[in-house]
């Protein structure tokens, strides 16, 4: 788990975007 809220972000955006995680998780 990253402690940066700006990469947890990122991260969740990345995959919302993919459309293979949806949260994020």
């Amino acid at each position: 788990y990253v402690s940066d809220p700006m990469s947890t972000m990122r991260f969740c955006t990345s995959f919302s975007s993919s459309g293979s995680f949806e949260d994020g998780t």
